[in-house]
């Protein structure tokens, strides 16, 4: 199942955009939900976005020094899917 990671409302101080100032992941990396994909710089300085699932970084939608909106999508990831893998280590048991 794919996820889109969209920049999160970024608080009162935060406004209602970043720059994109560093991505910490290249496509095709296996992430952990809570790892930290990219950093973006918003009006009350600067702030990670975090995997919000374990998957596959399928793309990185934007590019850094781009200038992103409240809502708009980051990154696709391939979430894994932890019952399928749950199923299969019990059938290898």
């Amino acid at each position: 199942m794919s996820i889109e990671v969209e920049l999160p409302d970024l608080g009162p101080d935060g406004g209602d955009q970043a720059t994109v100032v560093e991505w910490r992941v290249e496509e095709g990396d296996e992430v952990e939900e809570g790892d930290v994909l990219l950093e973006v710089e918003c009006e009350s300085g600067t702030v990670e976005i975090h995997a919000p699932r374990s998957g596959t970084l399928l793309e990185r939608v934007v590019e850094e020094d781009e200038v992103v909106r409240v809502g708009d999508v980051l990154a696709i990831i391939e979430a894994r899917d932890e019952e399928f893998e749950e199923e299969e280590e019990e059938e290898e048991s």
